[in-house]
């Protein structure tokens, strides 16, 4: 058995086969193979390379690859996003991830929100949190342009 201190994925040895590897993973990149790609690394549950598989994922490309991982699993994806989106600074391209899987999915996580209540409260300070930050600079743009405005006049 192979133990991890990681908590964020949790390792499934009944999903792994020889085919599972992370060259299968880049191999399915190259190839353009989102969806495939993803579930892949899911399995495998390297943070690491999920974030990457997600990230050249193309924006208009989300919505088929999060319907394409299926509710098996929806908990990982969930996790990883909850990982991601307090850390990045492509915050629309993850909210983009975000209302992909509530719009496929959002019955489900309704339904089983026990299973996702941790994941789910992560993503939800860490979106939070950049919302203020995001007010905050906003707002301080708002007094610069209008203290400009008034230099003008």
């Amino acid at each position: 058995m192979i133990y991890g201190l990681d908590d964020d994925l949790v390792f499934d040895p009944i999903a792994l086969t020889e085919a599972v590897t992370p060259n299968s993973v880049w191999a399915a990149l190259s190839k353009e193979e989102w969806t495939l790609a993803l579930i892949i690394s899911l399995i495998l549950g390297e943070y690491g390379l999920v974030v990457e598989v997600m990230g050249r994922t193309p924006n208009d490309c989300i919505e088929l690859v999060v319907k394409g991982v299926g509710k098996r699993h929806l908990g990982k994806l969930v996790g990883v996003l909850s990982g991601i989106i307090g850390k990045t600074v492509h915050v629309e391209f993850y909210l983009n991830w975000c209302l992909a899987i509530l719009k496929f999915y959002g019955v489900v996580l309704e339904n089983e929100s026990k299973d996702y209540l941790q994941s789910f409260r992560q993503l939800y300070k860490n979106v939070k949190g950049g919302l203020e930050e995001v007010k905050k600079i906003s707002d301080e743009n708002s007094y610069n342009l209008e203290f400009l405005l008034d230099q003008c006049e």
